[in-house]
């Protein structure tokens, strides 16, 4: 409607007055601003005026002094007059150059060496040019030794007086601290430069709970300096001294993005003193972005495994994301949920949360939901054994992607437990393939584990099946399809790192199963842009692996939880050998010894290529397991399953286009699939 007409008189009359209303307002806000504009203005002018006169006294003050000290107190009258003409010239010109060199904005609170520097060579071009005048021209009759003394002391006073007002402006803010609440004395502990970024944070706010009083840098040797006029310390050996003589009550740890060994090695001195121990994580963001906001928090166990985080192409990712329908498959789990997220902030259009856990789909959908409104988030229950109900859901919601997550992954469960795995992780991992091909999925991505390499477990035996399933499909699709294997993930749920958590909580013995057991562990963040990373670089059915690193033996892991929760390994907490648990091997691998391995395009992904596996007598097989799942015994289940998984049949693979798949009775129970 065009503001102004109406039906009738009075309508006419109310829009004239909102009009009005509309401008009073505009100009009101207008004026407001221009006010402000006004005020800040004249605030800065008075604010570089003072700073000009006070250099100019500063100034003033050095060239008399130096008159004086050359001629001992008793100016000549020719050298007097000579200096009373120099000096308005050699003063305008200084106050010239430090204008022109953008020293005069900087705030005296955040005074700092490098703008120390800035100011020096704005006195130093000034004083050369005014030099080069006296020397090449009688204008002005200067000694030489007074040339040289001027810029000295110029460079001394100008300093100073910025120094002792930054100085000034710190102990009035220490001493407000003083008067409130007392702040923490904190050792801050990092490489210089993050280091001065988080000091400069925490003391520029008067509530912080957080007093920096010292410094330490990284590294076996440091060179000693002041920095905010805090001491900087040796290394991290002497922080338990450091300790003691400043009565330090916190240690602050600045944390590099590879520095999980260099944090060990720190909480190991850390542990010799009473100070509480905490972490400032992510600085490589408070650096890039100048954040104000300053995260500080306990030390968690992945600061101690971090490595340099594996970054990925965003756009790339995004381009297949970006306003697509999106399917997840245990969505309600560690991994689900964390992909979910992701997604959603990769610009999804809808997010299909597919599980069988009401409760975490439920709570899964409403973050989505509260935390990016424009994605239409979908809960879903299903359990993806059901074929019928799965291929409902993707003919209702047709997805363009699939990221397939649900399984059974707990390793010694499944070993008593062998026929939900055959049916959860195999037939459940074909029905949605099968759907997945029927209804044209543009992209789909099978998460599996490093336990389906030469697996001796249940669970690794059923994963490296699914993965062959997967390359099978991507041979009879036009999509992109791909398989992703990582190891351990963090804080995912029956992790052995929520278990030794439990048993630290009462008081002991957390149990090992083996001193020589090690594994690869990552985060859950950083195992879900794998995933992702590897939607956008998948076609034919590769399996995508990050380079994990070294592994970590469970030893130094569960010793590392014991300190992170303040008690010492085998004082305060014992740790108990058990015995490696069926279907566990002592180390894992990431990659077959006889798997080829290609360029990913990704630095740190590997890639393999899809193996060739004869459909008709892979499933041969697995009818033959599904008709014996319930009639026998786990233990034969189990050994046909794992012998199945290490010797899977080859393929001729042009005659395999050709071949129907054999499982249609299997997966629904008589229906064509």
């Amino acid at each position: 409607m065009v503001i102004g007409q109406a039906n009738d008189g009075a309508g006419g009359a109310a829009s004239a007055d909102d009009l009005k209303s509309l401008l009073d307002e505009d100009q009101g806000v207008e004026l407001a601003f221009w006010r402000d504009t006004r005020r800040l203005t004249l605030f800065l002018v008075w604010r570089y005026t003072l700073r000009a006169v006070t250099d100019l006294a500063a100034l003033l003050l050095a060239l008399a002094a130096m008159y004086l000290l050359r001629f001992d107190f008793n100016i000549p009258q020719r050298w007097y007059v000579a200096g009373l003409a120099y000096a308005p010239f050699v003063c305008a010109l200084t106050i010239l150059s430090i204008t022109l060199t953008n020293v005069y904005p900087v705030s005296l609170r955040y005074f700092c060496l490098r703008d120390l520097w800035r100011l020096i060579e704005a006195i130093t071009a000034a004083h050369l040019v005014s030099a080069a005048v006296v020397l090449s021209t009688n204008y002005f009759a200067v000694p030489r030794s007074i040339l040289v003394g001027h810029w000295a002391a110029s460079c001394v006073l100008l300093g100073a007086v910025r120094l002792a007002a930054r100085h000034v402006f710190w102990w009035l803010r220490r001493r407000r601290r003083a008067e409130g609440q007392a702040p923490l004395r904190t050792l801050v502990v990092g490489s210089a430069e993050a280091s001065e970024t988080v000091i400069r944070l925490l003391l520029e706010r008067h509530d912080a709970r957080y007093l920096p009083v010292g410094f330490v840098e990284w590294g076996a040797q440091t060179i000693f300096g002041p920095l905010y006029g805090l001491s900087i310390g040796g290394s991290v050996e002497d922080i338990p001294q450091i300790v003691s003589s400043y009565d330090i009550e916190v240690i602050l740890i600045v944390a590099p993005s590879d520095g999980g060994a260099r944090i060990r090695k720190l909480l190991e001195y850390c542990e010799r003193t009473p100070a509480r121990v905490k972490i400032v994580p992510s600085m490589d963001r408070i650096l890039s972005d100048d954040s104000k906001f300053l995260t500080v928090r306990d030390v968690r166990l992945e600061d101690l495994l971090r490595r340099p985080e594996v970054s990925i192409d965003r756009q790339q990712v995004a381009q297949y994301l970006r306003g697509r329908r999106v399917l997840v498959t245990g969505g309600g789990g560690s991994i689900g949920s964390e992909i979910c997220r992701q997604v959603a902030e990769l610009g999804a259009r809808e997010i299909i949360v597919v599980g069988r856990g009401e409760n975490s789909v439920f709570e899964v959908t409403q973050e989505l939901r509260d935390r990016w409104p424009e994605v239409c988030a979908r809960p879903i229950i299903c359990d993806i054994r059901n074929h019928e109900r799965l291929e409902q859901i993707v003919a209702r919601f047709r997805p363009e992607v699939i990221f397939h997550t649900a399984a059974h992954k707990h390793v010694p469960l499944m070993e008593e437990n062998p026929e939900e795995a055959l049916e959860n992780n195999i037939v459940g991992t074909q029905n949605v393939l099968d759907c997945a091909i029927r209804y044209g999925v543009q992209r789909f991505v099978h998460v599996s584990t490093d336990k389906a390499i030469e697996p001796t477990s249940v669970m690794g035996a059923t994963k490296r099946i699914s993965e062959a399933l997967v390359q099978i499909a991507a041979r009879k699709s036009a999509g992109c399809f791909g398989i992703v294997r990582f190891g351990n993930v963090l804080g995912s749920r029956g992790s052995v790192v929520q278990i030794f958590n439990k048993q630290i909580q009462r008081g002991g013995p957390v149990k090992v199963t083996d001193p020589r057991m090690v594994r690869y562990f990552m985060t859950i963040p950083e195992a879900v842009r794998l995933i992702l990373q590897a939607g956008a670089m998948c076609s034919r059915g590769e399996i995508f692996t990050l380079n994990m690193g070294e592994p970590v033996k469970i030893v130094d892991l569960a010793k590392d939880l014991i300190r992170l929760h303040g008690y010492t390994p085998g004082k305060d907490i014992e740790i108990q050998f058990t015995g490696a648990r069926p279907g566990e091997k002592l180390a894992e691998k990431m990659l077959d010894e006889g798997e080829p391995v290609e360029q990913s395009g990704h630095p740190m992904i590997f890639c393999t290529p899809p193996r060739e596996v004869d459909e008709r007598a892979l499933w041969g097989e697995l009818d033959q397991l599904l008709e014996m799942n319930g009639k026998v015994g786990a233990e034969p289940l189990r050994e046909r399953l794992v012998h199945l998984a290490n010797n899977l049949p080859c393929a001729d693979v042009a005659a395999q286009k050709q071949r129907p798949t054999p499982s249609s009775r299997a997966l629904s129970d008589g229906a064509e699939s």
